[in-house]
């Protein structure tokens, strides 16, 4: 096994029981990706499902007649579908063992070949093409909490310190929205949800008053206190920046931030949302 599918597994394995600590990161998530749905939306499709601990699948069964679960971890989709009852429901369609990133074999390769330049070429030539969707497209397709580890994935591969990192993280990010958009269905919505920093390197990030935490976190974002390549100045403003986004959406909306109480850190979440262009 290749040592990113296998550390998926492992961080699947270790959140197993976390139902009723994600409760709150959970209510956002939920609130998000059901409220505000026309009614002649049917299908959803989430990246990065795993364990499914912060999505109430029973809730998007009221809102959607198909809910799609992808991951590359099949074992934790199974476990999802379990934990919520919802085993034999033939609604919600597991695509396990799925590669968003599309990097396990270069993952299996030794570390001195990935960090060579020809090794980084190709990834970012890879890095060009983005995903096909595992599924036919879905009115509202959203990432949870994947891109932070997509990245760290490739900060991984190449090492926390290579010259090039920025350039593959770049390429990596647009990589995610471009698969994101084209994977939903024209007049249909796609989000980006993501952890930005923890407590970890703010530590007051869980006493702060719920008002008062979009200026806490605009505060720590002036002074580069963010996770690497999850600046949400960028991430709000990737339809101007990156043309191969702009061209497949009607711009990116940032939601407000919330808090993700993981266990042994907290997160800051944010969320962006982009509606992709109708086919009218």
């Amino acid at each position: 096994m290749d040592p990113y599918t296998e550390q998926q597994l492992v961080r699947n394995q270790d959140s197993r029981n976390t139902w009723q600590r994600y409760a709150e990161h959970r209510q956002h998530v939920m609130e998000l990706l059901c409220e505000n749905s026309k009614d002649d939306y049917r299908s959803i499709c989430i990246w990065g499902a795993g364990n499914a601990n912060d999505l109430d699948l029973n809730r998007l069964l009221e809102v959607f007649s198909e809910v799609h679960l992808v991951d590359l971890d099949q074992e934790a989709l199974l476990f999802a579908v379990e934990q919520q009852s919802l085993r034999t429901t033939p609604t919600v369609i597991l695509h396990g063992g799925v590669d968003l990133l599309g990097i396990t074999e270069f993952t299996s390769n030794a570390v001195a070949e990935q960090r060579n330049p020809a090794a980084i070429d190709r990834l970012l030539r890879h890095f060009r093409t983005p995903p096909a969707p595992p599924c036919e497209r879905c009115d509202v397709v959203a990432s949870v909490c994947l891109l932070s580890q997509l990245i760290e994935a490739i900060a991984t591969l190449v090492g926390p310190s290579h010259p090039r990192l920025p350039e593959l993280v770049t390429a990596v990010r647009c990589h995610h929205w471009q698969g994101l958009l084209q994977a939903t269905r024209p007049g249909g919505r796609a989000f980006l949800i993501t952890e930005i920093l923890s407590s970890d390197t703010f530590p007051t990030l869980t006493t702060i008053p719920n008002p008062s935490l979009r200026n806490a976190l605009a505060q720590q974002i002036n002074m580069r206190n963010f996770y690497t390549g999850l600046n949400p100045a960028i991430l709000e403003s990737l339809a101007e920046r990156e043309p191969a986004i702009g061209r497949l959406c009607n711009g990116i909306v940032a939601h407000p931030p919330w808090r993700w109480n993981f266990g042994p850190r907290t997160y800051a979440v944010t969320a962006y949302e982009a509606r992709t262009l109708s086919s009218d």
